[in-house]
């Protein structure tokens, strides 16, 4: 019947745990993104630095990194 009546349905109960981990596990992701892409920008700088030319394959994945990231970032924090 289109018409019937329903009864509402009681919340889901969460432990403390799955909720935490819930709400932060967006943040666990951004940082290991920053990680990433701060672990990638140390390494060329220091072969850089050490008078290394980069090659041409680790300057590109070096940009994408940083690019994606930003694009992430920029997109999570115009969103709100």
């Amino acid at each position: 019947m289109p018409n019937e009546i329903k009864e509402p349905e009681d919340p889901k109960c969460y432990s403390l745990l799955e909720y935490l981990l819930f709400k932060i596990d967006r943040t666990i992701a951004i940082c290991g993104l920053i990680l990433i892409a701060l672990l990638s920008m140390w390494i060329g700088i220091k072969l850089g630095l050490a008078g290394k030319d980069l090659p041409e394959s680790v300057g590109s994945v070096l940009s994408l990194v940083v690019n994606g990231l930003s694009f992430y970032l920029g997109v999570r924090l115009g969103s709100k």
